[in-house]
Order: C-alpha cells, then structure tokens, then sequence
C-alpha cells in the first residue's frame, strides 16, 4: 500500500532554513541585561586579546603577528552581529602589554 499524506520538507527539496523560524538562531537578549553587564563584557573582551597575545608571545610569534591576529579575531566576532566594543587603540594597547611584560 502507498503512503500518502503530507509532503515533508525533503520531499519538496527545500532546506530547513528556508522560511522555517528557528529561535535559537537569533537570540533576543532584553536591552536591560545587556546594559547590566556591559561591564562584564566588556572586561570579558579585554581578556580574551590579553590572554591570545600573551599566547602567542610565549609561542615566539612576533608582535605585529599577535596584532594581526587579535585584530582578526575581534573583526571577525563582530562581523555579523554589531560592533566590538574594544576600539583597534585599545587592542594595540593591550597586544603591547602582553609583550612587555
């Protein structure tokens, strides 16, 4: 006997993306928390440079090398979603400290 009955979305040969709402996809984080926490973040996003350039000084990187790279990342996070809250100043200043120490 052949089934009949609702056609799936492989049987229409469409992508799961396409116009079915996912919400995970898109987080909706109430303005409140995050001005809560911009702090927070914000000290979050000064440790993460922090920590990689002082990773890739102890790897024998040269400095412009952890520049490049901790810029990199910061642009590429934010690529979609905003701007980073770190300025390219404020990663030099960090990325030089690492270094110095």
């Amino acid at each position: 006997m052949r089934k009949t009955g609702k056609k799936t979305e492989r049987s229409t040969g469409r992508l799961p993306s396409e116009g079915l709402p996912f919400d995970w996809m898109d987080a909706r984080i109430p303005d409140g928390i995050l001005d809560r926490n911009a702090d927070r973040r914000f000290a979050m996003h000064e440790e993460d440079v922090r920590v990689r350039a002082s990773l890739l000084h102890r790897l024998g990187r040269p400095r412009d090398y952890a520049l490049h790279r901790c810029l990199g990342n910061q642009e590429w996070a934010f690529d979609l979603y905003g701007e980073c809250p770190l300025s390219k100043d404020e990663i030099r200043t960090l990325v030089r400290a690492a270094f110095d120490r």
